[in-house]
């Protein structure tokens, strides 16, 4: 039985290691925490639960997901709630709800149109959308694995929507914005997403929304993971936690063996599913890095990475379940870090799964770029960065005590996350959370997971491809293990 070792226990790794042991592979994985997870996490403070990660899960109903998510078990004893809406956009006194019917979101965003022109520019939105509905997620296996018939085939299935995607993926957000009269939709079009993402994505989400195929998850994040670790371990896998990978030891451009501070692990193959820029300034020797990928990581501004501050605050009184849930605010200030000024914070509450003592947890998102990094890091060195974190927290609390009055009083911070924090667990790039974001002036193309100069190594997760989050970690650590049989197939085919 070949034998391979995983670096890394994220969502991805866990993958991986679903798929290598129903392909038979002697399988471990090495996760630096105490506990497999990554991004996909959940920590306590105070008794408070504080979500790291999910709150809607785009594939939950069908499409070319269910079938790993069924694999991996990780929607097993999850409750699915399928909301009206997934956010609203609260301007002054004026309220936009992204809608899960597709023709009262139309409504909602015509009558805050003051032009002709504002209402020509929402019908457009509106009609890429409708493309968009039928975009298939590629989960399959990779391309260059695929047979003839079934490029083909994946070729035919996203004819239909590729003139839509070309056009729209050299519009940004913010461009696309400045188009409007109004004031509140030229604010509402960036208040999604970082405002120099491409209008692609932003119209691909709504579609994944409206086309009753992402749904609010009323479970915790370290629930999947646990099922998909579960699912992994049950096939015979093996898990070693605590250990961190400082060393590999290359030998005719093959992985001979890899080593923590404790001990060496040998095997025929290994599968990276840490952060690829962690892998490559950390692990891989120079001399075996691939220079696009060096070059993608370097230029921030044309491949640009995002962080976030995360605040998790605590609501003592009654929160029903039916109320607002995900909220984006716009404040006039906002809150500027660095070069990142964010006038609308994300929020998002949890009263499905109240705290110990009634309380419902609290989360708001600041967005950063990651050259923003730098900030945390000074203060870190001049010891004021705890004072950083709560300069930060307290106006994302004010912003939502000033909109929500009746919260005044009933509202308390309990924890700050940094990028410094998402960099210290998970060995994320600068704490950036997602990976390349798509802008007007770079789609770059995907980067090898059967890693160019080295034989036995294959790459995992998010940052692999540009869209990241749950259903592309899961699929990624699928890919890998495909590409791996793929090519032992071939071998052995020589032989």
């Amino acid at each position: 039985m070949k034998k391979l070792i995983i670096i890394g226990g994220g969502l991805s790794g866990l993958s991986a290691g679903v798929y290598a042991r129903l392909h038979g592979f002697d399988t471990t994985i090495i996760e630096k925490n105490k506990e497999v997870g990554g991004l996909c996490t959940t920590w306590y403070k105070d008794g408070i639960t504080i979500d790291g990660c999910i709150h809607w899960l785009t594939g939950s109903s069908k499409g070319n997901m269910m079938p790993i998510y069924k694999e991996l078990d990780l929607l097993k004893g999850v409750k699915i709630l399928k909301p009206d809406f997934f956010y609203k956009f609260y301007y002054g006194d004026s309220v936009i709800e992204i809608k899960r019917d597709l023709d009262d979101f139309k409504k909602e965003l015509l009558q805050y149109a003051e032009t002709d022109n504002d209402k020509e520019l929402v019908k457009q939105f509106i009609k890429m959308v409708k493309k968009l509905k039928n975009m298939p997620f590629h989960s399959n296996k990779p391309i260059d694995t695929m047979k003839k018939t079934e490029i083909v085939g994946y070729i035919k299935s996203i004819a239909g929507i590729a003139l839509t995607w070309n056009k729209t993926m050299h519009i940004s957000l913010y461009d696309f914005s400045e188009y409007f009269n109004s004031e509140i939709l030229k604010h509402f079009f960036i208040s999604f997403m970082p405002k120099f993402y491409s209008l692609t994505y932003f119209a691909a989400l709504v579609a994944q929304f409206t086309n009753d195929n992402a749904d609010t998850i009323y479970s915790i994040s370290s629930d999947l993971a646990m099922n998909v670790k579960n699912r992994f371990l049950e096939l015979g896998g093996n898990i070693i936690t605590g250990e961190e990978i400082t060393k590999l030891n290359i030998c005719d451009d093959k992985i001979i063996s890899i080593e923590s501070k404790n001990k060496v692990y040998d095997a025929d193959y290994f599968i990276n599913a840490s952060p690829l820029p962690y892998f490559y300034n950390n692990l891989l020797d120079k001399k075996y890095h691939d220079s696009y990928i060096d070059y993608v990581f370097k230029d921030v501004y044309n491949y640009p990475l995002i962080s976030t501050v995360y605040v998790a605050m605590k609501i003592d009184k009654d929160y029903p379940n039916e109320v607002d849930h995900f909220s984006l605010i716009y404040d006039n200030d906002g809150i500027v870090v660095g070069r990142s000024h964010n006038e609308t914070i994300h929020y998002r509450a949890y009263p499905h799964n109240k705290n110990n003592d009634g309380s419902t947890t609290l989360i708001a998102l600041v967005d950063l770029h990651v050259e923003d990094y730098d900030i945390f890091k000074n203060a870190k060195d001049k010891n004021t960065y705890q004072d950083l974190k709560m300069s930060i927290a307290k106006k994302v609390l004010n912003i939502y005590v000033n909109k929500f009055k009746d919260m005044e009083g009933h509202i308390s911070i309990v924890d700050v996350a940094t990028p410094l924090t998402f960099e210290k667990f998970t060995n994320t790039y600068k704490g950036a959370y997602l990976s390349n974001l798509a802008t007007p002036v770079n789609e770059r193309r995907t980067f090898d997971i059967k890693d160019k100069r080295v034989n036995n190594l294959y790459h995992a997760g998010q940052w692999v491809t540009q869209i990241g989050g749950i259903p592309r970690a899961l699929s990624n650590g699928k890919f890998a293990v495909d590409e791996l049989v793929f090519q032992n197939n071939n071998e052995q085919r020589k032989k």
